[in-house]
């Protein structure tokens, strides 16, 4: 079932709602498996609480199949390499965050530019307590060396892991071998993708 996709292009919680109406109606022969963006997996189990059935590894009864739509291969390397920056960044793998940047590395900071590995990890280290973030992935679009992720930056208080708030914003990156050599952060996020688009 792809309703995100023309000719049915719904928003991402009509297609949750309408794909779990197909596969509880005695249609499920017509819902199949949920078409979804590869860069939109992480908001997809917050919008299936309620719809999807819950199952628990190695037990898979009723889970929902997922068909994952990933960019052009061409530029699978440049993805991976930028998502896997958020997700050590996420994790708070510091080690594995400055394995994944180039020693030359540029991070575009509200702090001015910051260059090379050591900067990224003072850059990606936390100090505990107060409001933490954590980098949903809500989007991406990717051009040779380049890769854009609209994000969604959640900020929860760390002693009781209550929401404060969420900016939303878009992350560009520039990667090379599977290295990220820059990054830059757009609160606007057409402004991203013009950025994108500039070679």
């Amino acid at each position: 079932y792809a309703g995100l996709y023309p000719p049915a292009s719904l928003d991402e919680p009509t297609a949750v709602s309408m794909h779990a109406r197909l596969l509880g109606g005695g249609a499920a022969w017509i819902g199949g498996r949920l078409v979804w963006p590869a860069a939109r997996l992480s908001s997809l189990g917050s919008l299936a609480k309620g719809h999807a059935p819950t199952a628990e590894p190695p037990r898979t009864e009723g889970a929902w199949a997922i068909s994952a739509v990933t960019p052009p291969i061409a530029q699978w390397e440049d993805f991976t390499g930028a998502l896997a920056a958020v997700e050590a960044f996420n994790d708070r793998d510091l080690d594995r965050f400055v394995e994944i940047v180039d020693p030359e590395v540029e991070l575009h900071s509200m702090r001015g530019t910051l260059r090379g590995r050591e900067a990224a990890r003072d850059w990606a280290t936390r100090a505990p307590g107060g409001v933490q973030q954590t980098i949903e992935i809500v989007g991406s679009e990717a051009a040779p060396g380049r890769v854009l992720l609209d994000i969604d930056r959640v900020w929860n208080w760390a002693e009781d892991g209550s929401y404060a708030s969420t900016d939303e914003m878009a992350w560009l990156f520039e990667v090379e071998d599977g290295l990220v050599t820059s990054w830059r952060p757009f609160e606007d996020r057409a402004e991203a993708r013009a950025a994108l688009r500039e070679a």
